[in-house]
């Protein structure tokens, strides 16, 4: 069976953690900065764990994109942050799960798991 793909955009810091806690059971595509829906499509990713902080002031430009074209809507959409409020934020988003950052590394494979099968 191949390996599934994990789409992690994420800070750096964050980004070099769960590149190491997932690249052994995941192909794993790293970006430190936000990524056209085209880029997104044409990397067609298992799953996407998104940085809730690096959508900037358009948030609703990207979840309105992921969420609704038929390319994108089916793939598991994570959202890791640090807001106090981020399970309201990732319900609005249609997020399937969020993280909460600083997270533990079980959690983060028992989500990962959940959505994405080895």
């Amino acid at each position: 069976m191949a390996m599934k793909t994990i789409l992690v955009i994420e800070q750096e810091d964050t980004l070099v953690l769960l590149s190491r806690i997932l690249h052994q059971d995941y192909i794993v595509i790293r970006s430190g900065q936000l990524l056209s829906l085209a880029d997104i499509i044409a990397l067609r990713p298992d799953m996407i764990l998104l940085d809730y902080s690096l959508l900037g002031s358009d948030p609703e430009g990207l979840r309105f994109s992921l969420k609704t074209n038929t390319a994108t809507r089916h793939t598991p959409l994570v959202l890791l942050s640090l807001h106090p409020f981020i399970a309201t934020i990732a319900k609005a988003f249609r997020a399937d799960a969020y993280i909460e950052i600083p997270f533990d590394i079980y959690d983060v494979a028992s989500v990962i798991h959940k959505y994405v099968w080895l």
